[in-house]
């Protein structure tokens, strides 16, 4: 009797060792993180912020892609949406592979949608906006627009992918989520990355507390 009692105790750790190592959510929301980062209200768009440049990244609780997956399409009705525009949104998408899954859905059914603009009275290179979301925070629609009267790079696309991942500006000119131009990553740095793996950990909903 009794070495059935520690069998079955035996299995159970190894039960519970086998979830802790599979888990996405224990990967994703390490508890290494709880009590260290500060989380702030955004009054603007009634979400959370988390992180920020002392921690190498910063999460938006209120505006981010639902698992690790990102899907996107083009506007086909965007008659400047060259190969070569397509191709840097290729490229920058690829920037977070490994991480986040980037994919263009070419039957149009991606939750994004990818076009131009041209405006040389701004300073803005590209921008993601339009944005909408469930009451988990989760992304149901989203659109980046790439202005032609600049000089736009598979970098800026990165840098707004980051944003539909679940990312906010930085102040850190070496993170590739540096909210300005002159930034001086030419990849998503482990900073980028690991803020990437924490919002697109698996979860129903973002309580404080990781």
């Amino acid at each position: 009797m009794k070495r059935k009692i520690v069998f079955k105790l035996f299995v159970c750790i190894l039960v519970v060792i086998s979830m802790s190592q599979t888990s996405q959510y224990v990967f994703a929301h390490s508890s290494s993180q709880e009590d260290i980062l500060a989380k702030s209200y955004n009054s603007f768009n009634g979400g959370y912020y988390i992180g920020g440049d002392n921690v190498g990244w910063s999460i938006d609780e209120g505006i981010h892609t639902n698992g690790t997956t990102v899907t996107y399409s083009f506007d086909y009705l965007d008659q400047y949406l060259t190969d070569t525009y397509r191709m840097y949104v290729t490229m920058g998408a690829n920037y977070w592979s490994g991480t986040v899954t980037i994919t263009n859905k070419t039957d149009g059914s991606g939750t994004g949608k990818i076009s131009t603009y041209s405006n040389p009275n701004t300073y803005t290179i590209a921008f993601f906006g339009e944005y909408s979301s469930n009451s988990y925070g989760h992304l149901t629609s989203w659109k980046i627009k790439m202005n032609r009267a600049k000089t736009v790079t598979p970098r800026v696309l990165a840098h707004e992918f980051g944003h539909a991942i679940g990312l906010n500006d930085l102040n850190s000119s070496n993170k590739l989520m540096y909210g300005y131009s002159g930034g001086t990553a030419t990849s998503a740095t482990s900073s980028d990355l690991w803020g990437a793996k924490v919002i697109t950990g698996a979860h129903y909903s973002h309580a404080w507390g990781y």
